[in-house]
């Protein structure tokens, strides 16, 4: 086992332990009517099992991104494509078998917008599924070229064209790869503008961001600004820099050259105290390959390997264990033993008479905390509709404002490096219409970012709104369910531990946007609001028509684009409004659910428990002694669980 692979797996056992004490608890809280604990720790327990470290490849293509992966695996896993990919994401995962699985975009494509190249099994296949909720399809590792490169000679019209694949599981029996270390491979960054959003809008869900950059070019423009913009721009921060190809320099002044330049460039673009690197794949994987040792060493991997593994482990792999660790911790302390037990106890040793008293008095109570949670949700859905049409037309006025004066401007003030003239061939006008298609892209993302920070921050607004209004309701409650609970059990042991539970409110529109980098981010992030920018090429017959306009060629050229662009931008734009809007709107209520669904299940599960144990009291002392031993063995076993877990965060992740 190699150090790199080493790391790893010390890091799937802590997980796998993790998982262990998760599994006991779940069983151990069996004979306690906390369903929703139980349901929570299952949930908590196949997170820890399934958490994996993606390590996302991003870089501009020709950039030697294939022979980076496949040296860092350690095997020619990825065939490294002469021509560009479509817009299609790969994952390579472990598997015993190597194998291909092609899983598609829904809806998906027309089948007269598919790809020139796209297989016959592949439009069969879709036409037998009706286009939407496609499953995927397992096709040959050795022909994945075949169904994601862009056939040669067909750009740029076919570039355009849809890709129905929204991305590619590829399964190799690779060391590193079991220990549970994904590799994403991203498209290309200069290629168009479609695949660029596929790279950028995958990068939340990455647990390292590794930037591929050439050492014989290094720090190109358009590199440069998808730094800046689409990673540090969107709060990435965490980045690792590796230059490649830094064999190829001819000489030890050159490559001094090179170190200062990376230094000046990126050292503030990555917290990373180590974040750029000088490597050559090539050598590393010849070196791997043919077990030369000296080779491998002096490629310069090495020494990035090891900083990749001590981040991922030591401060990635922390924070992913850490928010199960603690959810455990608090489920076992403050739910279990701190109430759920004292209650059950409190009410099995109260006399019979007394409890169905007590219980009977305290319903009222218990209709009244239910208005007060049906209340609460109807308070949190009427003001997500009052702010949604606001939120609407922000983004309306972004799409028929903002960006279409915008894009005007930009197009106008660009210079073009094709120089174009009234005797130029369709060839060069198409080369020019191309290159200012690509740089206005470049500008529309650059504003997407922009604005996307605006409006998380409006949405961020938004939640705080919601949670002022309902703040005092939600904290109102729980503590009228303590109070209920400590009457029904005849005890003041029961403590109040649901401060958590409505402290969570206090500051959710700080935190919202702070979830944990584990889970899925929330759903606008995913939208990113996509511009689907993809007008046609100006045809043939536009080359004669733009002659005879009685104006420069280049400003002809310009204003045709501008009007294509604006229009398809307007119509595309306004077309997803709604569909934008219902995300919010979901995202906003998806932040408050938990907390008031957490509301109805607590009182649920008391009543339940207080019928339960009514019911078995009647059946005499006999059956009451039995639970109460139970009761203590319970006990006894989540205190041990609990001295386990503090051990396991205190070995493994320190206190917080």
């Amino acid at each position: 086992m190699t150090q790199q692979s080493s790391a790893y797996a010390k890091y799937k056992e802590k997980r796998l332990e993790l998982a262990k004490l998760l599994s006991e608890a779940t069983d151990a809280i069996g004979i306690l009517n906390l369903e929703a604990e139980r349901r929570d720790l299952k949930t908590l327990s196949s997170k820890a099992l399934s958490d994996t470290f993606k390590i996302q490849v991003v870089g501009t293509f020709k950039n030697g991104k294939s022979t980076f992966i496949n040296s860092f695996l350690g095997s020619k896993v990825l065939p490294a494509f002469a021509r560009p990919c479509t817009a299609v994401i790969s994952e390579i995962k472990y598997g015993a078998e190597r194998k291909a699985l092609l899983y598609f975009r829904s809806p998906t494509p027309a089948l007269d917008k598919l790809p020139e190249n796209t297989p016959a099994e592949v439009k069969e296949h879709m036409k037998r599924h009706g286009g939407a909720d496609v499953p995927p399809i397992e096709v040959s590792v050795d022909k994945i070229e075949d169904y994601v490169v862009i056939p040669k000679g067909k750009e740029p019209k076919e570039n355009l064209k849809e890709s129905p694949y929204e991305k590619i599981d590829l399964f190799w029996p690779l060391e590193l790869l079991e220990s549970g270390v994904e590799i994403i491979d991203s498209p290309g960054l200069n290629e168009h503008g479609i695949r660029t959003e596929v790279t950028t809008r995958y990068l939340n869900k990455a647990d390292a961001i590794l930037f591929i950059l050439a050492a014989d070019k290094p720090c190109a423009k358009d590199e440069m600004e998808f730094i800046e913009f689409n990673l540090n721009g969107n709060g990435f921060r965490h980045l690792f820099f590796l230059f490649n190809r830094f064999d190829q320099l001819d000489n030890e002044a050159d490559r001094q050259d090179i170190r200062e330049l990376a230094k000046e460039k990126l050292s503030e673009r990555t917290e990373l105290k180590d974040g750029i690197y000088f490597v050559s794949a090539r050598d590393a994987l010849i070196g791997r390959e043919k077990g030369d040792a000296a080779l491998y060493d002096s490629s310069g991997m090495k020494e990035f390997e090891s900083g990749l593994s001590e981040f991922l482990v030591n401060d990635r792999g922390k924070l992913k264990l850490s928010q199960p660790a603690h959810s455990l911790k608090r489920i076992l302390e403050a739910e279990v033993l701190a109430r759920a037990i004292p209650q059950r106890r409190g009410m099995l040793e109260s006399d019979l008479n007394a409890l169905v008293a007590r219980w009977e008095a305290v319903k009222p109570k218990l209709e009244d905390l239910k208005e007060i949670e049906e209340s609460t949700r109807k308070n949190v859905l009427e003001i997500i509709e009052l702010e949604i049409p606001t939120i609407k037309k922000v983004i309306a006025d972004y799409f028929a404002k903002e960006l279409t004066y915008n894009i005007t401007a930009w197009i106008n003030d660009y210079e073009p490096d094709t120089d174009v003239s009234a005797w130029s061939r369709q060839k060069t006008v198409d080369k020019c219409s191309k290159e200012i298609r690509e740089y206005v892209n470049s500008k529309i993302e650059e504003s997407r970012g922009v604005f996307c920070t605006e409006l998380e921050q409006r949405i961020s607004d938004a939640i705080a709104k919601i949670s002022a209004a309902n703040k005092r309701h939600v904290k109102d409650f729980f503590k009228g369910l303590d109070a209920i609970e400590k009457i029904v059990a005849g005890t003041d042991e029961v403590s109040i531990v649901s401060d958590d539970l409505y402290d969570h409110l206090d500051n959710v529109g700080a935190k919202i946007w702070e979830a944990d980098p584990a889970d899925e981010p929330p759903v606008i992030l995913e939208i990113g609001l996509t511009i689907l920018f993809s007008p046609a090429i100006l045809m043939d017959w536009i080359f004669d028509d733009l002659l005879g306009m009685g104006e420069s060629l280049l400003t002809s050229i310009k204003k045709q684009i501008i009007k294509e662009v604006t229009e398809s931008i307007q119509k595309k734009g306004h077309s997803q409004i709604d569909k934008i809007g219902d995300a919010i709107a979901t995202t906003l209520w998806q932040t408050f659910e938990p907390t008031l669904d957490t509301m109805k299940t607590q009182i649920q599960q008391f009543e339940a428990e207080v019928n339960a144990v009514i019911e078995e009291k009647r059946k005499g002392e006999s059956v009451i002694r039995p639970m109460l031993e139970q009761l203590s063995v319970c006990e006894k076993h989540v205190m041990s669980l609990c001295s386990r877990v503090d051990k396991f965060i205190s070995a493994n992740l320190g206190r917080r």
